[in-house]
């Protein structure tokens, strides 16, 4: 009887050994497919960026066409009779968006330094850049998009572009344009250095004269 009780014993500890191994070996499963989980869900939620540089002509967004026409800068800018001044840089960049399917309003507009530090654009109750913009079905409009930035920003910045709003930025359920610039270090010092006084202008349908403004 002793024999048989050790055996039964015995025999219960192997069961409940494999059973452990068994539960431990369900857990990691279950991690791992909790795991996979979040990181699709994070990923689902990152938004779509088309990359592309300044030179490449138009780039296409599922609801918007852009192109990047200049880029400029200055210390000062003039809204009518309003004259602006930073000891840091206005970077201007002159775009041209295009709705082909459906009116659109953009409102997801940043700047990104080589640090990656982000930007606002500086709005139009300051300078007279429009910081959004609605875009009408099939006509193009012409944004002035400047933002304030230390000068050592400048080279190496990337423009970000969508659907979003001037306070909280893009829409991270949205595609998004990250646009470089191309600004090496030789560019960077002619932009930093610049010094005419530039006329700004809102988002308009109408294009913007983009020709330097004396002030008295």
């Amino acid at each position: 009887m002793s024999e048989a009780f050790s055996r039964s014993t015995a025999r219960r500890r192997v069961l409940g050994t494999l059973a452990a191994v068994a539960l431990f070996v369900l857990a990691l499963s279950l991690g791992r497919v909790v795991s996979d989980q979040l990181s699709d869900s994070q990923a689902s939620a990152a938004p779509f960026s088309v990359t592309a540089a300044a030179s490449d002509g138009v780039i296409s967004l599922d609801y918007v066409d852009v192109a990047v026409k200049s880029v400029r800068a200055t210390d000062t800018l003039v809204d009518r009779d309003e004259i602006e001044t930073t000891t840091a840089t206005f970077l201007v960049v002159d775009l041209e968006v295009l709705a082909p399917g459906r009116s659109v309003h953009l409102g997801g507009l940043r700047l990104r330094g080589a640090d990656g530090t982000i930007y606002r654009p500086t709005g139009s109750s300051r300078t007279g850049c429009s910081d959004s913009t609605s875009i009408a079905t099939g006509l193009p409009t012409y944004w002035m998009a400047c933002f304030e930035v230390p000068d050592d920003a400048v080279r190496g910045a990337t423009m970000l572009l969508g659907r979003g709003n001037p306070e909280s930025g893009l829409d991270r359920r949205e595609q998004r344009a990250e646009i470089d610039l191309e600004i090496d270090q030789e560019r960077a010092e002619a932009l930093t250095a610049a010094s005419d006084p530039l006329p700004t202008s809102r988002a308009d349908i109408e294009p913007y004269d983009i020709q330097p403004v004396e002030v008295e």
